[in-house]
């Protein structure tokens, strides 16, 4: 399995302390799942089958939060996603409101706090 090193981790990052000192839950949101290769950002088709994804993802993941409430005390979710750009469109359908967007802009600190 694929580890960062540590000196590559920015350990003062205040998100580590948010999510050690919580019943935190980390989730991912993917957005343009088959559209954001070179050369299908303009496909229809693959634009539409990259809605489909991110919407059915929001139905899992509704699933997946009604279960963490029933587990978990006071969990605490944070949201990652590859695209922040309209992600508000998809948010606004989870069956949560109390969430922090994670938006570090670095992808080996992001694998390395999910």
């Amino acid at each position: 399995m694929f580890k960062p090193k540590n000196e590559k981790i920015n350990m003062l990052n205040p998100l580590i302390s948010k999510l050690q000192n919580s019943n935190s839950i980390s989730i991912h949101l993917r957005q343009n799942r088959f559209s954001d290769q070179r050369g299908l950002t303009n496909n229809k088709l693959f634009t539409s089958k990259s809605k489909s994804f991110t919407n059915d993802s929001i139905i899992y993941i509704n699933k997946a939060i009604n279960y963490f409430n029933n587990k978990i005390d006071n969990p605490k979710y944070f949201i990652w996603s590859n695209d922040h750009e309209n992600l508000n469109i998809y948010t606004k359908n989870l069956i949560i409101s109390d969430f922090e967007l994670v938006q570090n802009k670095d992808v080996l600190n992001d694998f390395f706090f999910i």
